[in-house]
């Protein structure tokens, strides 16, 4: 059962630390991802298929940005620790009632995870992405932009970092 969520916008080392995570043996749920293939969507992270996906789980969160479809499925909730989500899919997380209907019929104890907001200034942002990237691109602009509006008033989170402190 998902314990924590990490999110944050581009750049923010949500990577970083869901690989940190999953060194200490925590196991991460994986989005499943409708698409063209993107460099950042690693196999630890995302299940990628090019066409709509035909799953009969629950599907818990989903949203859609320019070309990619992401979605999180219950049986990745049941058996994972923490999930990297944006706050959109965060309160359909939070809200959905397939899973509240699933929790009452099964007996299963649900409980408000902890979300982790990595919320470093643009400028270190941008930085860390041409570092991991080798430049900045159109597209990270256009995301940078995106998650500018996607983290205007999000509020709903239990530890907001903003500091290097977790990276050593």
């Amino acid at each position: 059962m998902i314990k924590i969520i990490i999110t944050g916008p581009s750049g923010s080392g949500k990577s970083t630390l869901a690989a940190k995570l999953r060194a200490q043996g925590l196991r991460q749920a994986k989005l499943h991802v409708v698409g063209p293939t993107r460099e950042h969507h690693n196999e630890e992270e995302y299940i990628h298929s090019e066409t709509e996906l035909i799953c009969w789980d629950i599907k818990i969160a989903d949203k859609t940005y320019a070309q990619w479809r992401y979605m999180l499925f219950l049986k990745d909730v049941m058996n994972s620790d923490f999930v990297v989500l944006p706050p959109a899919m965060i309160e359909q997380y939070q809200d959905s009632k397939r899973f509240s209907a699933y929790k009452t019929l099964t007996g299963v104890e649900y409980f408000r995870p902890m979300i982790i907001y990595l919320d470093y200034p643009r400028d270190v942002r941008l930085l860390r992405i041409e570092q991991r990237d080798g430049k900045i691109t159109d597209e990270a602009v256009r995301r940078l932009q995106s998650d500018e509006a996607d983290f205007q008033d999000f509020m709903d989170y239990t530890i907001r970092v903003d500091s290097d402190f977790l990276y050593p």
